[in-house]
């Protein structure tokens, strides 16, 4: 549907906060190489925050979701690749 609107694909992969303490599980590490993997192969754009270590246990709220500044950081990110990707 994305392809027949003309729009295109974009992955973003975040950084759970597991990421951020060292707590991260062989299945997530395994998931997330797998996921690059596949869309490597397939041309599908992807902005992967996994592995970013910029991304700190400050830049989250509660769980894996992101504060103020976690959301900030993140926009510009995602704005940079977007502008990037799309030109």
């Amino acid at each position: 549907a994305i392809a027949d609107l003309g729009i295109p694909q974009v992955v973003i992969i975040w950084r759970p906060v597991a990421a951020a303490t060292g707590e991260l599980s062989n299945a997530e590490i395994n998931f997330v190489s797998d996921s690059l993997e596949y869309f490597a192969e397939n041309a599908i754009p992807v902005l992967s925050l996994f592995a970013d270590e910029e991304i700190g246990i400050d830049f989250f709220a509660s769980g894996d979701h992101y504060n103020a500044a976690g959301r900030e950081y993140i926009t510009l990110k995602l704005a940079n690749f977007l502008q990037i990707t799309l030109s």
